[in-house]
Parts: structure tokens; C-alpha cells; sequence
């Protein structure tokens, strides 16, 4: 590890014993809320007496776990804690969890610190199993013999070693990777490869972020996520050239599919074609289209057909998760049966949609400076 390495590690670990000796401190203070006489209280209460500063420790926590464990549960964990907390009554022992998610999250830095030669190593080791059965399966007919079907299992094999030290189940593309069906033919394991190997990338590209949070250099994998995002669009400009020039200030593409040139293809080959993309970001405005539902009179704002359309596309592509975020305007109708994937509020007249946004990015794997929005 280079001193400058060593040093941004110390302010890191530094920076994060502040915040849980400031918790402990706003902890200690923390008093028990007597009942008065001859009520029966069903629970605890507490009283927390410096809001000001707890909101302040609050929210510093909250920005810095998430810009330095991008695409981890850190962050996650502790605002459940701070939720749990406050929803019971300002309770201590809440606290104490909260606070034990920043020591668990700090154990956490100072091993990635101590082990990044080993992240490095196990990643070269993947990548150099993938490039071999990639060489196998090259020919048309070769990806069923049992030599490629052997390099299969190895890199596989080894990716979910590597994987499951770092993710859960609980983490969609993880379990999508658990999920294949690796029994079969040499065919259907060339078909899964080929499904699941830009998620294998993802996941390491994040396990590598939390090593950059310290300033660690890892090598990355040459098959990194594609620079390419894909807005989904209807007939608010403004907002489409809002969110354009935000990707592009953010040194990312984006494709906004009129622009693109046609090359003699049809719309829907075009699409295809400027659809390989590793994210997407559908704008859901307030001025495409209008509708009730049978046998009622009340209309509400709804998204053009084509961007539904283009939605269950990459939802169906890139994965319900992590990979398509939806900007919708706040009195936008949203189809009920997708109602699991990530919705951002859009506001012209406020900026925090793009921090939104900024963080969505950051969990997908790619490089974003929040500090820069």
C-alpha cells in the first residue's frame, strides 16, 4: 500500500471513530421519561435533548457511509437503525444499534485496508478463468465440449467463492448469479454465461469501489460497465435536456434515441441497437397523456405508451433493480404492477433529484462524484 494509500485510509478510519464517539456522546445524554402519576404507559419513553446536534451527526453519518461504501448496506443499515430509534421513542438500546452498524462498517474499512492484495489477486484469478473459456467457446460448435464445460465451472466456481464473501442472497443480481441453471449442456451454460456475466462484473466493480473509497488501487476489470446511458423519454423536453446534461456533466453518454443516426435501420431495430446499455433512466412527466380507469371519470397524468413500452423492456434486460431508474414528475400515474423498481421524484425547482440520481448510479458500480452534483 503507497503512504498516500496509508494516509487516506487513517483519515477514513479517523473520520469514522468521530462519528461513533459523537453518537456514544449524544447516547450518555439521553434520559428516561417518567409516566406521570397514575398513567399506565405501554412503552418507554426517552427524551433527546440536542435534536440539533443528533440531526447533524445524523445526516453526516448517513452522507459519508454512502459515498465511501457505494453499492454496500452500510448506509442502509444505519438509516434502518435511525428509523428504529426514533420510531421508538428516542430508546438507547436503538441507538447502540445504529451506532454498532459504524463500528461494523469501520471493521469493515480496515480489512479491505489490510487485504486489498488479495481482492486484487482473486479478481486477476476470475478474469483470467473468464478470458480462457471465452477462447474456448469462440468457434461455433466448441462451447459443448467437455473442455469448455470444465472452464465453465472453474470460472463460475470461483466467481461465486469470491462473490459470496462480499454479497448476500438478499442482493438481486447475486442471486441471480446463485440461480443459473449450471447442470446443463455445454450450450445452456454458454447461454448462462453470457447472461450473468456483466452482473459478475457489476458485483466486483462494487466489492473494487469500496477499495477506491480508501484510495486503494485494484485493478479493474477490463470488462467495465458501459459508459452508455439510455433516457427513456416523452414529450418534456425540459426534462429530458435536464437529465441529459447532468449525465454528461458526470462524464457519462447520454443516449437519447431521436438523436441517434438512423442508419437505415427501422425504429425498432435502432432501439435494440442503442439499447446496450448497463443502465437507463425513464422520465415519467405530467404532459404525454391522460386516463381513467373503466367506468370512472376522473383522468390522472400518465407516461406515453412508448416509454411503458420501453420500460418493460430494460426492466426485462437489465434486471428490476440497480440498473433502470424512473424520474417521475409527483402527480404521474405509476402502473401498479412495477411498483418494485426505483422511483425518484422529479422537481424542477429542486435539485435533489439529481443527488438522487447520483446515488442510484454509485450503487450500479459506476464512478460518481456525488460532491460534483
Amino acid at each position: 500500500m503507497s503512504i498516500f494509500a496509508w494516509k487516506s485510509l487513517k483519515e477514513n478510519l479517523a473520520m469514522l471513530e468521530e462519528l461513533i464517539k459523537e453518537g456514544q456522546e449524544i447516547r450518555e445524554t439521553i434520559t428516561f421519561i417518567q409516566p406521570r402519576d397514575g398513567v399506565m404507559r405501554l412503552y418507554s419513553a426517552y427524551r433527546n435533548p440536542n435534536t440539533q446536534r443528533y440531526g447533524a451527526w445524523k445526516n453526516r453519518a448517513i452522507r459519508y457511509l454512502d459515498m465511501k461504501f457505494p453499492g454496500n448496506r452500510c448506509a442502509n443499515d444505519f438509516e434502518s437503525a435511525i428509523n428504529s430509534f426514533e420510531k421508538n421513542h428516542n430508546s438507547p438500546s436503538k441507538l447502540d444499534d445504529a451506532i454498532g452498524v459504524l463500528i461494523s462498517c469501520q471493521d469493515m474499512m480496515k480489512t479491505f485496508g489490510g487485504s486489498n492484495s488479495a481482492v486484487k489477486q482473486e479478481i486477476s484469478q476470475i478474469s483470467t478463468l473468464e478470458k480462457a473459456y471465452k477462447n474456448l467457446t469462440s468457434g461455433s460448435n466448441s462451447a459443448n465440449t467437455q473442455e469448455a464445460i470444465d472452464a465453465f465451472h472453474r470460472w463460475y466456481d470461483a466467481a461465486v467463492r469470491f462473490l459470496g464473501k462480499h454479497f448476500e442472497e438478499s442482493d438481486t443480481s447475486y442471486k441471480q448469479i446463485l440461480d443459473i441453471d449450471a447442470g446443463g449442456n455445454g450450450y445452456v451454460l454458454h447461454s448462462e454465461f453470457n447472461r450473468i456475466c456483466s452482473k459478475v462484473h457489476l458485483l466486483m466493480d462494487k466489492v473494487i469501489s469500496v477499495g477506491n473509497a480508501n484510495n486503494v488501487t485494484i485493478q479493474k476489470n477490463s470488462s467495465s460497465l458501459s459508459n452508455r446511458i439510455f433516457i427513456v423519454h416523452g414529450h418534456d423536453n425540459e426534462m429530458k435536456e435536464s437529465v441529459a446534461r447532468l449525465i454528461s456533466s458526470i462524464g457519462l453518454d447520454p443516449i437519447i434515441l431521436s438523436e441517434q443516426p438512423d442508419k437505415g435501420r427501422t425504429i425498432i431495430e435502432k432501439f435494440e441497437d442503442e439499447a446496450n446499455v448497463d443502465f437507463a433512466i425513464v422520465l415519467m412527466s405530467d404532459n404525454d397523456d391522460y386516463g381513467a380507469e373503466i367506468g370512472k371519470e376522473d383522468t390522472k397524468p400518465r407516461a406515453r405508451q412508448n416509454v411503458i413500452l420501453e420500460l418493460g423492456y430494460f426492466i426485462g434486460k437489465l434486471g428490476r433493480k440497480n440498473h433502470v431508474c424512473v424520474l417521475k414528475k409527483d402527480n404521474v400515474e405509476v402502473p401498479s404492477d412495477i411498483l418494485g423498481i426505483v422511483y425518484k421524484q422529479y422537481d424542477p425547482n429542486n435539485d435533489s433529484w439529481k443527488f438522487a440520481l447520483g446515488k442510484e448510479l454509485r450503487a450500479a458500480g459506476y464512478d460518481v462524484d456525488l460532491n460534483s452534483i
